[in-house]
C-alpha cells in the first residue's frame, strides 16, 4: 500500500502509478498521518519515506501509526532530516521553508515542514511504538568529506538522514 494526502501526478499518489506500471502492482490509498484509513492492528510494517517531517503533529502521527501496526510490527523512518543540535535544526528548517515558499509550495506544506532533533524524535518513537535502532548506512568517503566541508563553511551541523526503525512493543 502507498498512502499519501497528495494526489498530484508528479509527487503524490498519481506519481505512484508510474512505479506500479514498472513493477509489481500495489494499492494507492488517499489518507493522512493524523487519521490513516485503516483499522487497528492490521498493518505489518509502516515506512515513512520522506514524509514524517511533514506531519502536522508528530505525536498524533506516531499514535496513529502505533494504532494500525500489529504487535511486533515494524516502523521505519527514511529520508527525514535529523540533527543533534537544536539550533542547527531550526536554522535548516527555516532555510528550507523559505525555499519551499520560493518554489511555490502552499502555506499548509511550508508551515508544517520540520527538521527533527535526534533525541526528541527517538523519545517520541520510543514512547509510542518501541525502542529505536538505526540501520547502518555508509554513503561513501567523498560524500562525507564534502558534507564536513559544507558544515565548516556554513558554521552549522547539516541534517543527517538516518534509517531509524522500531518494533511495536
Amino acid at each position: 500500500l502507498a498512502v499519501d494526502i497528495v494526489r498530484d501526478s508528479d509527487i503524490g499518489l498519481g506519481a505512484a502509478a508510474q512505479y506500479a506500471r514498472r513493477g509489481p502492482f500495489f494499492e494507492r490509498v488517499w489518507g493522512e498521518s493524523k487519521s490513516p484509513p485503516f483499522r487497528d492492528s492490521c498493518i505489518d510494517a509502516v515506512i515513512c519515506n520522506a514524509s514524517l517531517h511533514y506531519a502536522v503533529d508528530l505525536i498524533v502521527a506516531l499514535r496513529e501509526i502505533a494504532r494500525i501496526i500489529k504487535p511486533g510490527g515494524l516502523f521505519v523512518i527514511l529520508n527525514s532530516p535529523v540533527h543533534r543540535d537544536q539550533r542547527s535544526a531550526l536554522r535548516a528548517q527555516d532555510d528550507f521553508r523559505r525555499r519551499l515558499s520560493r518554489l511555490g509550495a502552499i502555506d499548509d506544506v511550508v508551515s508544517v515542514y520540520r527538521h527533527f532533533t535526534r533525541a526528541k524524535l527517538e523519545d517520541a518513537v520510543r514512547s509510542h511504538i518501541g525502542p529505536v535502532d538505526e540501520a547502518p548506512f555508509f554513503p561513501g568517503k567523498w560524500f562525507l568529506l564534502l558534507r564536513r566541508a559544507k558544515q565548516f563553511v556554513l558554521h552549522m551541523e547539516l541534517a543527517s538522514f538516518p534509517v531509524l526503525y522500531a518494533r511495536k512493543t
